[in-house]
């Protein structure tokens, strides 16, 4: 099983034609805005043409509402879709971490595992992703977490 998903692996990473770090302007580094679950302030720094960090950093409105710090670690899959003319659409995949804080003794710590399509701008260094990332709470104690929204950033 482990020889195919590694040739599985490798088949994706051969198989990309898009480098995110190429474009009109388009630096590693884009900053921007999240909106929906949590509300955030957004980076992402890509470490290649498949692999990034991203940082959302906003306010939760659940429940109770909470500062939110999530970090993770992205794998993005190019041409699974196809061209459109604004731009190139990508999915990715990925695991990371959140820590929502409410008040000092009301801290959730958990993992979480965002799924995401970004379309990729030709004319602008702009990147406008839609990202789901369901998860689970571990520390004061399990519970299920759901983020996501639509978000927009400038690359740099």
């Amino acid at each position: 099983m482990l020889p195919r998903v590694a040739l599985l692996v490798l088949l994706l990473l051969g198989t990309a034609n898009h480098a995110l770090a190429e474009g009109p302007g388009r630096g590693p580094l884009g900053v921007g805005v999240l909106l929906g679950e949590p509300t955030a302030l957004t980076a992402k720094l890509m470490l290649n043409d498949y692999n990034g960090v991203q940082v959302h950093l906003g306010y939760g409105i659940g429940k109770r509402g909470r500062f939110i710090l999530v970090v993770d670690y992205l794998f993005h899959i190019h041409n699974t879709l196809p061209a459109i003319p604004p731009g190139f659409l990508t999915p990715y995949v990925g695991v990371g971490g959140r820590l929502g804080v409410w008040r000092e003794s009301d801290a959730v710590i958990g993992v979480v595992f965002p799924l995401g399509l970004s379309l990729f701008l030709n004319a602008a260094p702009v990147e406008i992703f839609l990202e789901i990332a369901p998860g689970i709470g571990l520390l004061p104690g399990t519970a299920v977490l759901i983020d996501g929204g639509l978000g927009g950033r400038f690359y740099f």
